[in-house]
């Protein structure tokens, strides 16, 4: 097993206290009943407030600094920027710390309040406690995964490079972008103290919007175990015994390595769904080699098909949004079959999942 950072170790730390004697759900936790519905709105609400006010203290103490040492930009510009440099620095500390473990203490609460048990017992459920405290500190998930499939395989390093920075820099970029604008706008006009100030908006709308999409992940992830014990049954519905064959096994596998390859990233509850399948080990197999598995699909027996078509419906559904690359693979393999990809379905299916409502598997005609 990898060894956990010192950032996973205290997330886990942070989840796991006092969760002994939780209530447990009296429904799926995939299916929200309506005081859980608004017990987690509620807390999602407070916590994206706290780190918009977070933003504006954080990003309002630098402006207030860097304007108050005007005078010597001139006259000492190695004091400028020190004491601009360290104030925003000790400034910026004290909004990531508070902001992280604001999310990691609302994540908590969320899984509490949807009935999420994180102890059976004595035993940490590590898997699920891992998860949603990778999700509160946007720690990215370990590409390694049981089918060995590497996510990245179709994916250009400089793409995925490119993406990363541009995210960590949002808020620097768009302070800079709506300054240029101002000045376009404005001209000199613009006076230095609006200019310093527009940072204070831009940083609590991204905290607002990051702490969203948080804790948006984490009721995936704390509702995923749950949904994905239903998603793996249906996929082994298709027929009576064919779950047992070695055929059901190798094209559901090699399905939902596609999925990955498409999607660029291994979930957790991907991983869960895996390990609900209890797929054997086939180690000749590449399952992350896509033209291989279409041309193996399309001579497949119809319910070996059907298996493996749920399957990748399932892949597409767990982590609550349908990608344009899942969309498009979707298209694709369900052509070669001689079938029309749900992708109306898939969308409703994800938005479902998100909402609390579960899975309802009557629309999929498969």
């Amino acid at each position: 097993m990898r060894e956990l950072s010192w950032l996973e170790r205290v997330g886990l730390h942070a989840l796991r206290r006092g969760t002994q004697g939780w209530p447990a759900a009296s429904s799926p936790v995939s299916q929200l009943d309506p005081h859980e519905r608004q017990a987690l709105r509620r807390i999602e609400r407070w916590a994206v407030t706290r780190a918009g006010v977070a933003g504006v203290l954080s990003a309002g103490v630098t402006a207030f600094v860097t304007l108050r040492a005007a005078a010597l930009e001139h006259s000492d510009k190695v004091a400028y920027w020190q004491y601009v440099v360290g104030i925003s620095a000790v400034a910026t500390v004290f909004e990531v710390g508070y902001l992280y473990w604001d999310a990691l203490r609302t994540v908590r609460q969320m899984a509490k309040s949807s009935g999420v048990v994180l102890y059976a017992g004595d035993s940490l459920n590590h898997g699920v406690a891992l998860a949603l405290a990778r999700a509160a500190l946007e720690l990215p998930n370990p590409p390694r995964n049981p089918l060995g499939v590497d996510p990245y395989r179709e994916a250009r390093r400089w793409q995925l490079l490119a993406a990363s920075i541009i995210y960590k820099a949002k808020i620097a970029l768009s302070t800079f972008v709506l300054k240029a604008l101002l000045r376009r706008v404005l001209g000199r006009l613009a006076a230095r103290a609006a200019l310093e100030f527009v940072a204070v908006p831009v940083t609590a709308a991204w905290n607002m919007v990051v702490c969203w999409r948080v804790l948006r992940e984490a009721r995936i992830r704390a509702m995923g175990p749950s949904l994905t014990k239903e998603l793996a049954d249906w996929i082994a519905d298709t027929e009576p015994g064919v779950a047992a064959s070695r055929e059901f096994s190798r094209l559901v596998a090699w399905a939902l390595g596609t999925s990955i390859v498409k999607n660029r990233r291994v979930h957790p509850n991907w991983s869960t769904l895996v390990a609900h399948l209890e797929l054997p080990e086939q180690a000749e197999a590449d399952f992350g080699d896509c033209p291989r598995f279409l041309a193996t699909l399309k001579s497949a027996a119809v319910v070996h098909q059907r298996a493996a078509l749920r399957a990748l419906v399932a892949a597409a559904v767990l982590d609550g949004r349908c990608s344009s690359l899942e969309r498009q693979w979707l298209e694709v393999v369900f052509t070669v079959v001689g079938r029309t990809a749900p992708l109306a379905e898939v969308s409703r299916a994800c938005k479902a999942f998100v909402a609390g409502d579960g899975f309802d598997p009557s629309p999929f005609q498969i």
